[in-house]
């Protein structure tokens, strides 16, 4: 049930913008139809935007401020500094209740950034939609 309101909300923002436009989804006969497409879309979005993650900012990546930093501070390259950050984290000097509050943050911060692009997707289609009817 978690998962399904997490993939809801992202979901509901773009179809309710959706429906500011075309009002028909709103329509009676249509609800069924838009209660079952909300977390759909939301599961679609949320890993159009984890693909993104990975693609420019993965946990591999020399944009994450981490592997950055130890490549800077110790003189490693890509690969030890991600080697380095992954053993460190999993290590058995840290413990589970850090390690499932990090996992926790990250679940978050890809929500947040998934309703961010649920929003920026919504914003293009009332301008389309928009700029169609005038």
């Amino acid at each position: 049930m978690d998962k399904l309101i997490w993939f809801s909300i992202p979901g509901g923002i773009a179809v309710f913008s959706i429906g500011l436009v075309l009002p028909i989804i709103f329509n009676g006969s249509y609800v069924g139809i838009t209660i079952v497409a909300i977390p759909i879309l939301g599961f679609i979005i949320q890993q159009v935007w984890r693909l993104f993650f990975e693609l420019f900012w993965g946990y591999n990546s020399k944009n994450r401020n981490i592997i950055s930093t130890l490549m800077r501070d110790y003189n490693l390259n890509n690969n030890d500094a991600f080697l380095l950050w992954e053993l460190t984290l999993y290590s058995e000097n840290i413990s589970d209740s850090f390690r499932n509050h990090d996992r926790g943050v990250w679940h978050y911060v890809m929500s947040f950034y998934s309703c961010s692009l649920a929003s920026i997707i919504s914003i293009y289609i009332i301008c389309l939609v928009e700029s169609i009817k005038n």
